[in-house]
């Protein structure tokens, strides 16, 4: 039932199942100041993302949420739950489903008005986010038709198995809030990553893209010891966007964590608008569970002659995707 109710994975989710595009950059949960009458704010700027950025020196951030009603025939009304994640390529349920946020009252469940068939609710007060306790930027939406206890699951005993949960369910969303203020010569990004399988190893490739005119010279590394990974990159021409897959293997059961580093050229700063992120993809076989919301490995901009690792991914399934955005 809870598949009536609409909280988009990006701007172009119309809640089509299975769902395409980004799923960590939902619209529908807002880092805003205060607004006098939050139902038609957001209500009329649908179209929009409006996020702005998470203050990390306070302890009142509001986020807001908003819900459509995808019924034909009925008024709804929708309940919000949101939680807080680290910065993670794997969503793990059980690392983040006790980390509730709540409004300034301690309520966890945040309701909309009554909706009518099709149209778009808010929530009634907003949840407030104390950015001086946590750094956990990442957060989690979830929308019900009732207030009972949401149907997460623990865990997932595999990659296909979550990707099939987050592409089939549209009242789940998830967006990634990290930011960073001032000029900036270098930026460190440490992201989580796991494999929830006991007995599978996966190909896995990490996406990095630095959106924005990096200059020539930024070298970006790329770390991971416990799966010996280690490389280093250097940008040779000044574009728009640069994109490096970086393949390696995922041993089962293993938990970890990805640095990647950026560092400019002495005397640069990082480019206006500039950003960083990290996608985490990983093989995926035909027969697989996601298969069908896997991607060809050539679209990463992987080529045909590239080394065997990259070529026995065949097709690849989207897990998980952090991002670093340097603000003025």
């Amino acid at each position: 039932m809870n598949k009536l109710l609409l909280m988009r994975d990006n701007l172009s989710d119309q809640g089509q199942v299975p769902s395409t595009g980004s799923y960590y950059s939902s619209p529908d949960l807002i880092v805003h100041d205060q607004v006098a009458d939050a139902q038609t704010f957001f209500t009329n700027n649908y179209d929009q993302d409006v996020n702005q950025s998470i203050n990390k020196g306070s302890g009142a951030n509001f986020i807001y949420a908003r819900v459509k009603n995808l019924s034909p025939a009925d008024t709804l009304t929708a309940y919000v739950h949101l939680y807080a994640s680290t910065s993670s390529l794997f969503m793990n349920p059980s690392l983040w489903k006790k980390n509730r946020i709540c409004s300034l009252e301690g309520a966890s469940l945040i309701s909309t008005q009554p909706m009518l068939p099709g149209a778009i609710g808010v929530i009634t007060e907003p949840f407030i986010f104390n950015a001086k306790v946590t750094t956990n930027y990442c957060h989690v939406g979830y929308v019900a038709q009732d207030s009972s206890e949401p149907d997460i699951p623990n865990q997932f005993s595999s990659y296909s198995d979550f990707v099939v949960w987050l592409q089939n369910n549209t009242h789940i969303c998830l967006r990634n809030f990290w930011t960073l203020q001032g000029q900036q010569s270098n930026v460190d990004q440490i992201n989580e990553f796991s494999n929830p399988s006991e007995t599978e190893e996966r190909v896995g490739t990490f996406n990095i893209q630095l959106m924005g005119r990096f200059p020539v010279g930024t070298t970006i590394q790329v770390k991971c010891p416990p799966i010996g990974l280690d490389s280093t990159y250097t940008v040779k021409v000044l574009q728009d966007m640069t994109q490096i897959p970086v393949a390696c293997i995922i041993p089962p059961g293993i938990s970890a964590y990805l640095v990647t580093s950026v560092y400019l050229p002495s005397g640069s700063v990082w480019p206006k608008g500039g950003s960083l992120k990290v996608t985490f993809y990983v093989s995926e076989s035909w027969n697989g569970a996601a298969f069908r919301y896997s991607i060809p490995a050539s679209l990463l901009g992987i080529p045909k002659n590239a080394p065997d690792l990259f070529q026995d991914q065949g097709r690849l399934i989207k897990v998980g995707e952090c991002s670093t955005r340097v603000i003025e």
